[in-house]
């Protein structure tokens, strides 16, 4: 049997290999996501898992992404929120510059039209699209040299779409995205938006269709209550995934 002396030994060796490896719920990173600067200041409350996408085949979902840090909330207080973090330097294959110009674009150029595709902005691969749905206002992000807060519309064939609080930020070379699902929109598509030519109508436009699009989205998906619930939830995850200075 081991003594009390050797027991002792063994844990306290199995302390430092968890903490090497950042702890329960933490993956360690690998060396090929050293670059990756940005860390929440409360990384070590956090679970974090990394994604290398290039190591997939070419047609695998999400293989274009760029290699990712993603932080989230431990499972006992899960809110469907993460963080997702890379770095201007690991954008290196086409794919991938594509997806970081796209995003730094979102922070500094003009705003999108309402159902705007803005998937490909995206540093994460939830295995849905997303369209610009409005700008949410009252959200700052401490430690960052720019950033924007919106409301994106997740879905698989909008419409119908799922409201999300998307933040994107910049510090440096660091590139963050944190992401919060925000619930459904106020009522579904009303029967009337899917008529067409078969029920005795004129067959609608392409304009005519985009504009039914964009008043169902106002009226049911941007409202003022979901905007007021996605500042909330804003401020409250700007505190929650805050960057180490």
């Amino acid at each position: 049997m081991l003594n009390r002396f050797m027991v002792g030994l063994v844990l306290l060796g199995l302390a430092a290999a968890a903490g090497a490896e950042g702890g329960p719920g933490q993956q360690p990173l690998p060396p090929e996501l050293a670059r990756i600067k940005l860390v929440p200041a409360d990384a070590e409350h956090l679970d974090r898992s990394f994604e290398v996408p290039g190591e997939r085949e070419g047609w695998e979902e999400g293989s274009e992404l760029p290699p990712v840090a993603y932080y989230s909330l431990p499972p006992s207080s899960d809110d469907g929120s993460f963080a997702a973090v890379t770095d201007l330097s690991l954008c290196r294959r086409p794919s991938e510059r594509d997806i970081c110009n796209a995003f730094l674009q979102m922070i500094s150029g003009p705003r999108p039209v309402v159902d705007a595709d803005v998937t490909i902005s995206r540093l994460d691969d939830s295995g849905a699209a997303t369209v610009y749905l409005a700008p949410v206002t009252g959200v700052t992000l401490a430690g960052v040299d720019r950033m924007v807060a919106f409301l994106g519309g997740d879905t698989q064939s909008d419409p119908p779409v799922e409201p999300a609080l998307y933040i994107y930020a910049q510090r440096g070379s660091g590139l963050l995205e944190i992401h919060a699902p925000l619930g459904h929109c106020e009522f579904p598509v009303p029967e009337e938006y899917w008529e067409s030519s078969w029920h005795g109508k004129p067959l609608r436009t392409e304009a005519d269709h985009q504009a039914a699009t964009n008043d169902y989205y106002r009226h049911a998906c941007f409202t003022p209550r979901i905007l007021a619930r996605a500042r909330a939830v804003g401020q409250r995850l700007a505190k929650v995934y805050a960057l180490a200075r």
